[in-house]
């Protein structure tokens, strides 16, 4: 219905905000092992994801803290211009070409990896507070009919950037001095930055939806509750405990979110995402260099060209499982998801064996977008709507995400040969099949709001609909009145200026 896409307009201009900002992001992550490597420093690169996938996971730990205190769009806002400083950092390396290491002390190994380290960290700060407000901010835009098309919608902007971002790499790098494309991926992510300054709230509807509907039910039983009142009351109370919560609270929280025994069987899930942002990251564009025997630039061409296929994947794969999921469940999801790992892992497995650069190096990518994007859409809805809020779910997501990721670089350092890469391959497969097959005994809340189960609930308290509809003319004017007393002092949420309460209210009543 129409309600359900009513915040399009808001996921859409946060959606092409994140493209250009993981444009520059992502793409300088991808290439910059092998630039480290070529202008003389070694496995700096490897070493600067591992120190960012750390700062995003502190970044989590204090997402939550920072948008109770600024709002979710002021916190993606302002973390994304973190990224800005990682991105220039780069431009030392690339004017290092001619080896200045012994003669200028900017260009010296030392000086180059403090650096690199710290700005690696703030990217990695600032991404970890803005990938989980946007898990936030996106499932505040959706409803639970339409969680499946939008984040994957968002995802495919999202991961769209490895595309575009790919393209930029394969062209810039092929054609080009290494600092023109450090200073096209800096205004890029600049630009993106203040895009988000421009974000609006979303008008979130179907949290209220839910709690409409608890407290219908509620009424029917006893005839002397208001249900209109009582949900403003467990509204305000809610939100009151929130913005009260200090830090030490918030990961209290977390820690309690993540010792429940329904969310550690998806903590699993969530891992993967980081081992396979590791390989993909860190290891892709490597291994088809090294089957690639030309030289440098060439290299760094081809293998960006392949890339491509990746982001192609990824735009291609979130709207795949999306379908799944809003038309057969999650559940059936998860099933796909196993599925695309296993032919994800023997693609690559066929590409180490081959060792040779070709049609197959298209395939190995396309597969690795395709079940990554899957992956992470199928996890960011769950996060959004299979918990009992959406933001500390996301928050701890990114943690466990950039635990897994960041150890994993540090491994993959060691990774170097044909025989290297065929055992390494194999293990990820085996730990790929094993993080998604735990979904498979995930107790999914969807099966237990289905259309028959509202249908008997209706038929159950067949006085519930009468309830919300307020025919009585005096009874809104006295929840009116209400709403506009018990609202002012919530009136700033999320940084910004709410509209009343009475104006969400109304609009899921009359969806």
């Amino acid at each position: 219905m129409k309600q359900d896409y009513i915040n399009l307009k808001h996921a859409t201009l946060c959606s092409i905000a994140f493209l250009g900002l993981y444009v520059a992001v992502y793409s300088t992550q991808n290439v910059q092992s092998q630039i480290y490597d070529i202008d003389g420093y070694k496995n700096l690169g490897y070493i600067s994801n591992a120190v960012a996938y750390l700062g995003q996971g502190l970044g989590s730990i204090f997402c939550v803290y920072v948008m109770q205190r600024v709002g979710d769009v002021k916190a993606m806002a302002y973390s994304s211009l973190l990224s800005l400083p990682f991105i220039i950092c780069l431009i030392l390396p690339a004017l290092n070409t001619d080896n200045k290491a012994d003669n200028n002390f900017f260009f010296s190994q030392s000086f180059v990896t403090i650096l690199t380290i710290y700005v690696s960290f703030l990217n990695g700060f600032g991404g970890g507070i803005n990938q989980p407000a946007s898990g936030k901010y996106i499932s505040d835009c959706a409803t639970e009919n339409t969680k499946g098309f939008f984040f994957a919608f968002f995802w495919s902007f999202y991961m769209g950037s490895q595309v575009i971002g790919n393209i930029i790499s394969a062209f810039a790098l092929g054609y080009f001095e290494q600092y023109y494309y450090v200073l096209i991926m800096a205004i890029i992510c600049f630009c993106s930055g203040m895009l988000l300054f421009f974000l609006k709230q979303p008008e979130v509807h179907h949290n209220v939806l839910r709690s409409v509907e608890n407290v219908t039910l509620n009424a029917a039983s006893n005839q002397s509750i208001d249900p209109l009142n009582q949900l403003m009351i467990d509204a305000i109370q809610a939100h009151n405990t929130l913005e009260e919560q200090s830090l030490k609270d918030n990961i209290k929280s977390l820690w309690g979110l993540v010792t429940q025994k329904r969310f550690r069987l998806f903590i699993p899930q969530l891992c993967w995402s980081g081992v396979s942002i590791a390989f993909y990251s860190g290891n892709l564009v490597e291994l088809m260099a090294l089957t690639v025997d030309d030289d440098e630039q060439v290299k760094f061409k081809k293998s960006m060209l392949a890339m491509i296929a990746f982001g192609a994947g990824e735009v291609l794969g979130c709207f795949f499982i999306g379908f799944f999921v809003d038309k057969f469940g999650s559940k059936v999801a998860s099933v796909v998801n196993i599925i695309l790992v296993i032919l994800m892992t023997l693609s690559t497995l066929g590409y180490c064996i081959a060792w040779q650069y070709g049609w197959q190096a298209f395939l190995m990518c396309f597969l690795w977008g395709f079940q990554d994007s899957a992956t992470n859409t199928h996890s960011q809805e769950i996060l959004g709507f299979e918990f009992d809020n959406n933001f500390e779910p996301f928050s701890v997501y990114n943690i466990l995400q950039c635990i897994c990721c960041a150890t994993l670089q540090i491994v993959e350092i060691s990774v170097q040969t044909r025989r290297d890469y065929i055992i390494f391959t194999v293990f990820i497969g085996v730990i790929g099949v094993f993080c998604c097959s735990t979904m498979l005994f995930f107790d999914f809340r969807e099966h237990k709001h289905g259309n028959t189960d509202q249908h008997e609930q209706q038929q159950l308290h067949p006085n519930a609909q009468a309830q919300l509809t307020l025919n009585d003319s005096h009874q809104i004017e006295e929840d009116n009145q209400y709403l506009l007393e018990n609202d002012q002092s919530n009136q700033i949420y999320n940084g910004e200026q709410r509209k009343h309460s009475q104006d969400i209210t109304e609009v899921s009543l009359e969806d």
